[in-house]
């Protein structure tokens, strides 16, 4: 009897186990048909420069300039997304959207110090939270797109203007900019600051970052 009463519960063990084994894998696969979609965002290339924010050298687009690096890393970008007509997506992943040119700058070294930081503590809290955005401005060429660039970052045309408006005083903004090209061969920008601390300006440099973003998906 006791043989018995072991080989039964070895049995009961052994389907209970069986159970847990089907249920647990039923619900870690997914369901036919359907395949986990792990394609994400991939970094197609990346680009770190440091540039000058000085007026002469701006002014002049020398190298070495805001002006001169931010267009640079522009048109390295672009270059890579036109020669790479399929995308940038690994199989089975396909394009889930154009990809697209992220370019920010932001000051090197702010200061620690000065009369006006208690208000640009208060603005880059403002807008760290809440960015302050221009959407979706579109030119023909990447000469314009790059002029509104260098006209916006200081402080001129329109949005230029109402950007030093509204991020004022001593305090400086810090630039993020989306850039894709449109069906028709167009380039649209949409750009969002954040207005931090002054930076300083015995140093006044700043931190140019581009990348090229792909996001995949399963076809």
């Amino acid at each position: 009897m006791r043989i018995k009463h072991i080989t039964f519960s070895v049995v009961i063990i052994s389907w209970l186990c069986l159970g847990l084994f089907v249920f647990f894998a039923a619900a870690e696969s997914p369901v036919r048909g359907e395949q986990e979609d792990t394609c994400g965002t991939l970094i197609a290339k990346s680009m770190h420069k440091e540039a000058t924010a000085g007026l002469f050298a701006n002014a002049t687009n020398r190298a070495g300039s805001l002006r001169r690096e931010s267009a640079a890393v522009i048109d390295t970008l672009l270059d890579t997304l036109s020669a790479q007509t399929g995308g940038f997506c690994q199989k089975p992943c396909v394009p889930a959207n154009n990809a697209r040119v992220i370019l920010s700058t932001v000051p090197r070294i702010v200061k620690k110090d000065y009369a006006e930081k208690d208000y640009c503590a208060k603005l880059l809290a403002r807008t760290s939270d809440e960015p302050l955005r221009y959407k979706d401005r579109t030119f023909k060429s990447r000469e314009k797109l790059q002029e509104w660039v260098s006209e916006f970052s200081q402080g001129e045309g329109k949005d230029g203007k109402d950007l030093y408006r509204r991020c004022d005083k001593s305090c400086s903004p810090r630039y993020e900019y989306v850039i894709t090209e449109t069906k028709d061969g167009r380039f649209s920008v949409s750009a969002e600051v954040v207005c931090g601390h002054a930076r300083d300006k015995s140093d006044n440099m700043y931190a140019v970052k581009g990348s090229l973003l792909q996001t995949c998906t399963l076809p």
